[in-house]
């Protein structure tokens, strides 16, 4: 009768695994399972009948989750005379953090947002696609994963990319990628089920679940700094539209007449608020009040923030300027997704008051009516840059 049973969990687990790779891993823990069953339930002459019943109770409340999540499973943890004992265990998750600037990789061993390894490395993405691949891998690899601990990996990238295939598509921070099947080369090389998600989407999923979108179930997130991106959670779900392209907020059109964004079309949001746009138009107007003095480098949007917190009147006027047009555009969001949290992260949120204020009055004032504003509420991330790893290691445990 055990054999039979096995045998059709088995064939239920093959219909309901992800992938390849996630048939062959479920297959493996099942086995190991069944094994472990078959050695203690061996009829005995007093309390055989007990160790079966009590056995099997074990393997039918947790197959709901070694089948439908993927990443529980019951491991061999000792024996107390010929009983074998086991522990339900998470399955370790490696995610990663693929940046223009930094590659950031970690190793969680539970769903707990704190991982128990971290690696950074300079993604040096001048040099293409293959050498961003091999710094990707070597940074996973500096982790020391254990070889047989039944891995997953999840992986924040910059988009558009599709989640479904696991490609990338092309990024503006990452020159040469076209239509890089990122989640192929790693799953191939490590020989384990990867996910790829897009790095804004998935740090809004890890603000909702670990955060400052805890406890609702409608969220727009909205990351702010060398770029604008976003995500959204619409009625507990993270939201990906047909393609996995939803959500690129900081790609909407403000003004037609406004620069080029990084992305090659005019007067998006990201050409007139991110980091870089806000110390772009202080050194135009610096260069109208004091020509010589312009670093050749220009300024970052952190600089600006110093030089208005010493009160330069330009400074100030540029970053209320930048927070308008950002309060504006969340009242659109806002009318479009009816959230009940607005969470923004990213560097520019980080200074502080000076152009949340200027956000929180030019969103009030641009909402078209106030059941709008005393229904939502706007907060700033709370996870810093870990929201992407995080949102990866969540995306690698999605069932």
């Amino acid at each position: 009768m055990m054999r039979d049973a096995s045998h059709r969990d088995a064939h239920v687990l093959g219909h309901v695994a992800r992938s390849e790779n996630d048939v062959q891993l479920g297959r493996h823990h099942f086995s190991v399972l069944v094994e472990g069953l078959v050695e203690v339930t061996q009829p005995k002459e007093h309390d055989g009948i007990w160790m079966l019943t009590f056995h099997i109770q074990v393997l039918l409340a947790n197959r709901a989750e070694i089948l439908g999540h993927g990443d529980c499973i019951l491991r061999r943890t000792g024996s107390i005379g010929k009983r074998t004992c086991y522990t339900r265990c998470m399955l370790p998750v490696v995610a990663v953090d693929l940046g223009g600037t930094n590659i950031r990789a970690a190793l969680f061993p539970s769903d707990q947002p704190k991982p128990a390894h971290s690696q950074r490395a300079l993604t040096r993405a001048e040099e293409g696609p293959e050498a961003v691949v091999r710094r990707v891998i070597e940074s996973i690899e500096a982790l020391h994963p254990e070889s047989d601990s039944g891995l997953r990996m999840g992986i924040a990238a910059p988009g558009p990319l599709d989640p479904a295939q696991g490609i990338v598509f092309g990024a503006p921070n990452l020159p040469g990628w076209d239509r890089v099947p990122l989640r192929d080369q790693l799953a191939s090389h490590f020989g384990c089920p990867v996910a790829l998600g897009n790095d804004c989407n998935l740090a809004a999923l890890a603000e909702w679940r670990h955060g400052a979108g805890q406890g609702v179930h409608h969220l727009v997130y909205l990351a702010i700094g060398t770029g604008i991106g976003g995500g959204a959670i619409v009625n507990g779900q993270l939201l990906l539209g047909a393609h996995g392209l939803a959500a690129e907020f900081g790609h909407m059109l403000v003004d037609p007449s406004a620069p080029i964004c990084g992305c090659g079309q005019p007067g998006h949001l990201e050409s007139l608020a991110s980091g870089p746009a806000i110390g772009r138009r202080f050194a135009e107007l610096q260069a109208e009040r004091s020509p010589a003095g312009i670093p050749a480098d220009g300024y970052s949007a952190s600089q600006v923030g110093k030089a208005a917190a010493e009160g330069d009147r330009l400074a100030l006027q540029v970053i209320e300027d930048a927070g308008t047009i950002i309060g504006k555009h969340l009242a659109s969001l806002v009318h479009a997704f009816d959230p009940e949290r607005i969470v923004l992260g990213g560097g520019v949120s980080q200074l502080g008051e000076m152009i949340l204020g200027p956000i929180r009055r030019a969103f009030a004032s641009a909402l078209m009516h106030p059941a709008y504003r005393d229904r939502v509420t706007i907060a700033t991330a709370a996870l810093g840059d870990d929201a992407g790893l995080i949102g990866a290691m969540l995306l690698a445990r999605e069932p």
